[in-house]
């Protein structure tokens, strides 16, 4: 087969392809005004670029620019520039964990997508990349900031930053993947669960969130359940807007794993 058909729903509700990649082109264009905001120079073929000028990008220049600024400022460039914005975020979660009570019930951030014509192999395989710090976690979201290899991570920890759901600041966390982890998701319907895990802030403090990505295997394909659980301190915005950015990621991740397949 020579395309790969996807059907994504949040809620009931159905978002094409061109939705979604209108959506990741908005938040690209964000992502590099918000750059410039904080004082990044953003160029193109060494022209530089000014805030107003992100507005005449073309969907593929977009693309291409927030990359190589990405990877033009590396790690540490990108960790002073968001230097306020990333202790912003973090003064954030610590509230959101100091109103947390034990058992107290998960809100929960669900979307589903079908996929046709890929195995599921090919995106576990680009998920690894990605989780090794491959450029495809870059490209797999325009808020996907950067993945840091930090000394003293147990094998099943990574170091990353992204904006969690469209909504605040970029957030520097250590995401802990254990599939032995305590949560509402169960394994129904034919689904099985993929990746499973929670995470934390670099000083420790739990964020309490509970992420549990499903799958199941049909005969042409795969179908996704994508869940991340949050306490109930968080603001419906950044659960709401959370659900599309799971959808913008994993279909990131298709389009890489497609290779030469059109995805449509």
């Amino acid at each position: 087969m020579d395309t790969i058909t996807i059907k994504s729903t949040i809620d009931g509700d159905s978002y094409s392809l061109k939705q979604l990649q209108r959506i990741e082109y908005e938040r690209q264009r964000h992502v590099l005004q918000e750059m410039i905001h904080l004082g990044a120079e953003v160029t193109d073929d060494e022209k530089v670029l000014s805030f107003d000028d992100i507005n005449y990008l073309s969907y593929k220049d977009a693309a291409r620019i927030l990359l190589d600024t990405k990877l033009k400022l590396g790690l540490d460039g990108i960790k002073e520039l968001y230097k306020d914005s990333l202790a912003k975020s973090d003064a954030f979660w610590r509230e959101i964990d100091s109103k947390y009570e034990e058992g107290e019930p998960y809100i929960e951030a669900t979307a589903y997508m079908e996929v046709t014509g890929l195995t599921l192999q090919s995106l576990q395989d680009t998920i690894s990349k990605s989780v090794d710090g491959d450029v495809a976690g870059l490209t797999s979201n325009p808020e996907h900031f950067f993945d840091e290899k930090m000394p003293g991570l147990k094998p099943n920890e990574k170091c990353g930053t992204e904006t969690m759901g469209m909504f605040g600041s970029p957030v520097e966390t250590v995401v802990i993947f254990d599939s032995t982890i305590t949560s509402p998701a169960k394994e129904e319907d034919g689904y099985r669960n993929f990746v499973s895990g929670t995470s934390r802030l670099l000083d420790g403090t739990p964020r309490h969130d509970v992420a549990v990505h499903q799958v199941k295997t049909k005969e042409d394909g795969f179908d996704l359940k994508m869940t991340v659980y949050y306490p109930q301190a968080t603001p419906k915005e950044m659960v709401d807007g959370h659900k599309i950015h799971l959808l913008v990621e994993f279909l990131g991740g298709i389009i890489a794993a497609a290779g030469d397949k059109k995805v449509i």
